[in-house]
């Protein structure tokens, strides 16, 4: 079965358990993240191997 590709929108505090969690998946692919401090996503995106985006970005790939 093809993975589901995925983004989470919200990468504070609790988001770690959320993505760890996630990339143990058998079902889905997280490939990218956002949040509205650009900090924060740009760091989630450095620890997970994964793109940063923006929600509009996120919305806008068929994809995901």
């Amino acid at each position: 079965m093809e993975k589901m590709k995925i983004a989470v929108i919200g990468c504070g505090m609790i988001s770690d358990i959320y993505f760890e969690n996630l990339i143990q998946s058998d079902v889905v692919e997280v490939v990218g993240c956002s949040d509205i401090r650009p900090e924060r996503s740009a760091a989630k995106a450095e620890k997970y191997s994964i793109r940063q985006m923006t929600n509009e970005e996120i919305f806008a790939d068929a994809e995901i």
